[in-house]
């Protein structure tokens, strides 16, 4: 199991360099925040990888912290992919977001193996969820927290319930 373990935390460290140059990319230029879509894709590998490495290891809590905080990045991810051009000032909040959760989730990452659980209780980690909970607040109806289907929409109620979940997972009420 340690291989494995290892090898998450290698590929995950890998596509976390990647978002972050993605992210301070956006940053310079927030009109290509179509580009979250992408980002979306990647976080959610890690998710992936996060949630079935825990349920093989008794439901190891760094692991479901890591998955639940890749899962909000993720939704976060898709419904800034669909902030209209005219609101470039909630695009780059929305950007600035990501790229403090993606800093949380690489110390995440960084501590597996050698820790159980992540404290979320610092202040900086308390201001970033803070900072989510604003963000999810100012997305409309009908933003979709996913990869486009045809015929699907989400509500801004169901993504704040989705968010409340994950913060949940994440130790966080």
């Amino acid at each position: 199991m340690d291989e494995v373990v290892t090898e998450f935390k290698s590929e995950s460290q890998e596509i976390l360099a990647r978002l972050t140059a993605l992210l301070e990319d956006l940053e310079e230029d927030p009109g290509r925040v179509n580009e979250l879509d992408g980002y979306g894709q990647k976080v959610d590998r890690i998710m992936g990888g996060a949630m079935s490495l825990a349920s093989a290891m008794d439901n190891d809590p760094l692991l479901n912290q890591i998955g639940a905080c890749a899962g909000l990045c993720k939704t976060v991810g898709y419904r800034g992919s669909q902030i209209p051009e005219e609101q470039g000032g909630f695009a780059k909040a929305v950007i600035g977001l990501l790229l403090d959760m993606t800093e949380m989730l690489q110390t995440m990452v960084e501590k597996v193996g050698s820790e159980k659980n992540f404290d979320l209780s610092s202040p900086l980690y308390l201001t970033v969820v803070d900072r989510l909970k604003w963000v999810s607040e100012q997305f409309q109806d009908g933003t979709r927290s996913s990869l486009k289907i045809a015929g699907t929409q989400g509500t801004a109620k169901d993504f704040g319930e989705n968010i409340n979940d994950l913060l949940k997972r994440m130790g966080v009420s």
